[in-house]
């Protein structure tokens, strides 16, 4: 008999960020093993900018929830994004700001006063809950549903991408303690805790010891290995991905190219403005699905690790599931990524710097660098679900 798993997520599915393709990977790894599957989340405008009309999940049972006005307001129309210097964009930007820097979680959290128009279209038990983030309301949405006894499990697991206390992208004035006492409040639940960053398991282990035997590792995985032309010969280069300068560091690798005779091509959002040259292209961020066809086109995969912080940017397990060569260009805990990575024998270690970038794809080039340009098995969609559907 097949297992019943309900999938709670408050950002949508179609909305096109990094977390939509784990969470995406995720659900498919599920019904491929056989299980039942019901997904809860909210939705967007067909016509925002972050609509993504490529997703498309077979045998699933869909649940959309409300939510509140400021959300809806707050998602720019596609004509709005079209006009850089739009008024009414430009304030939309400005709440969304504020309400960040004086909240713990998204306004996203507002569809939980909707749960008693889903409890007819919920199962009164699942063999499984799994909420999975980010954001971080997906898991304020499973505790209030439990809570409220719309519907219950037989196991809890919460999924998370960034955490609470510790994540670097937080803006919030919130006093910090605030902040940890409300992530342990939303630890304490949960049969099973699963964080897709080994370095950030072991820090949450010490801020939370109580909570440490509930803790795992489910590393993000890549649906279907791609495997393209064999690549001997660097010449073309890849990033994919968004690159605030908060967070990483694209600089070093746009100066190395930009001087050299290889070609960049970058897409991804930012708050720099970088110019396209004669040998880079740059780009704003587009869906997973053209990503691989872009993907395919390049000799070099490259990953730009966080400058600090213990989460690691979610394309490198993408590419992993590839035969193209990876430049793992380390910023912030270097020793800790190295540790994790260099088992596989897959990617090209390198520092964030000029030389050492430009100096990795000539010793490549050159044929002095042995790496597996393999797919690699651990990171495969299967390994996902074979994890969560252990012991129940």
């Amino acid at each position: 008999m097949s297992q019943k798993i309900l999938v709670i997520t408050t950002r949508p599915l179609e909305v096109n960020v990094s977390s939509s393709i784990r969470k995406i990977a995720t659900i498919r790894s599920l019904i491929d093993a056989g299980a039942n599957v019901t997904v809860i989340s909210t939705e967007i405008p067909k016509d925002s900018p972050q609509y993504n009309n490529q997703v498309n999940i077979e045998n699933i049972n869909r649940i959309t929830l409300k939510t509140g006005i400021f959300y809806n307001s707050g998602v720019a129309k596609l004509n709005d994004y079209k006009k850089k210097k739009s008024i009414k964009r430009k304030l939309k930007n400005i709440a969304r700001n504020i309400y960040y820097r004086i909240n713990v979680y998204d306004p996203l959290k507002s569809c939980i006063k909707y749960i008693d128009t889903i409890k007819d279209e919920l199962d009164k038990k699942y063999n499984i809950i799994i909420s999975i983030s980010d954001p971080k309301s997906s898991h304020l949405l499973a505790l209030a549903l439990l809570k409220k006894r719309v519907t219950s499990c037989d196991k809890y697991i919460q999924i998370w991408g960034d955490p609470m206390y510790l994540d670097i992208t937080n803006k919030s004035i919130v006093p910090k303690y605030i902040i940890k006492r409300e992530e342990q409040k939303l630890l304490k639940r949960p049969d099973k805790i699963y964080y897709v960053s080994p370095l950030t398991m072991e820090e949450e282990k010490k801020l939370f010891p109580e909570y440490a035997h509930k803790m795992d590792v489910l590393f993000p995985t890549y649906e279907k290995e791609s495997i393209y032309e064999p690549v001997t010969k660097i010449k073309k280069i890849g990033y994919f991905g968004d690159y605030n300068s908060n967070i990483r560091d694209i600089r070093p690798l746009y100066n190395a190219i930009k001087n050299s005779n290889y070609e960049l091509i970058i897409f991804g959002n930012s708050d720099l403005e970088l110019e396209s040259t004669k040998n880079i292209k740059v780009n704003g961020r587009i869906p997973f699905e053209k990503v691989k066809e872009f993907e395919e086109k390049v000799d070099l995969l490259v990953h730009i690790s966080n400058k600090t912080g213990t989460q690691i940017p979610a394309k490198i397990y993408q590419y992993m599931g590839t035969n193209k060569p990876i430049l793992f260009i380390l910023d912030g805990p270097k020793e800790l990524l190295k540790k994790v990575f260099s088992p596989f024998n897959r990617v090209i270690f390198c520092e964030n710097n000029q030389q050492d970038i430009l100096r990795s794809i000539e010793e490549f080039n050159s044929g002095d660098i042995n790496i597996e340009l393999k797919p690699i098995e651990n990171f495969k969609n299967k390994s996902c679900a074979k994890k969560i559907l252990e012991k129940v």
